[in-house]
């Protein structure tokens, strides 16, 4: 007669490698769910912030006889550009942090008001307006690079860009398609590039009757395809001038 020998509780090798499996499978299941959670977040933040430079782009213009502020312009003799604007900033900013102690123009932005993405690979002037956002190029005079749009004359608000997310403080009709991807340096100047950083290879871009959107590469090279296409299109020109 055969004395069985009790079976030590224990897992066999077998069971041990189905629950690592599971555990990497969740693990996995997680790593995905948080990395898409925080561009969801990253995207949130970003039309967050982008929304803001157009109300107060628009609060610049409610004090400046309508017109919005523009890519350059010169005060005492200097060329300032728009997200070195006193007066602009000063929407943003408030009055008391405009102006630095220097007396110097206050143009480094807190990291809660830039674009996450852009801010979190820290390069050189990443804290600044200029390698978050761009503001969209106004050329109702291609001669006088100091003009702006006013609020009479752009015709169609809800598809006019003012502010996209880029690696410039200019964004340029000629900037639609170099997004170079993870080969772009972020947080520096570029050439007046769209920058589809966000999830989805996405574009923010705030129009100026204050509404965001998400744009892809394509969506902005299907403008070349429309009427009128191109540089004409009524994203990047704010439409034709209207009769005041």
């Amino acid at each position: 007669m055969k004395i069985k020998t009790p079976r030590r509780p224990g897992f066999t090798l077998v069971e041990i490698l189905v629950v690592i499996t599971i555990i990497i499978s969740l693990a996995a299941v997680v790593l995905t769910a948080t990395r898409n959670l925080r561009g969801s977040a990253d995207m949130i933040t970003a039309i967050r912030n982008i929304t803001q430079l157009q109300i107060a782009n628009a609060g610049y213009a409610a004090e400046n006889n309508g017109k919005y502020v523009p890519t350059f312009s010169t005060v005492e003799t200097k060329k300032v550009a728009w997200f070195t604007n006193m007066k602009f900033l000063s929407f943003i900013n408030g009055d008391g942090d405009a102006i630095l102690a220097t007396d110097r123009v206050n143009n480094t932005v807190p990291l809660n008001l830039l674009d996450p993405i852009a801010t979190k690979a820290k390069r050189k002037s990443y804290d600044l307006y200029s390698a978050n956002f761009g503001y969209v190029d106004c050329k109702p005079d291609p001669i006088t690079p100091e003009t702006s749009w006013t609020v009479s004359q752009i015709s169609s608000p809800e598809k006019s860009a003012a502010f996209i997310s880029g690696v410039d403080f200019r964004i340029r009709w000629t900037g639609r398609s170099k997004w170079t991807g993870d080969k772009a340096v972020e947080g520096e100047a570029g050439d007046g590039s769209i920058a589809y950083r966000h999830k989805g290879n996405k574009a923010v871009v705030v129009y100026y009757d204050g509404h965001v959107g998400e744009l892809t590469m394509k969506d902005v090279e299907k403008f070349d395809n429309m009427t009128p296409g191109g540089e004409a299109n009524l994203f990047w020109t704010a439409g034709p001038v209207a009769t005041p």
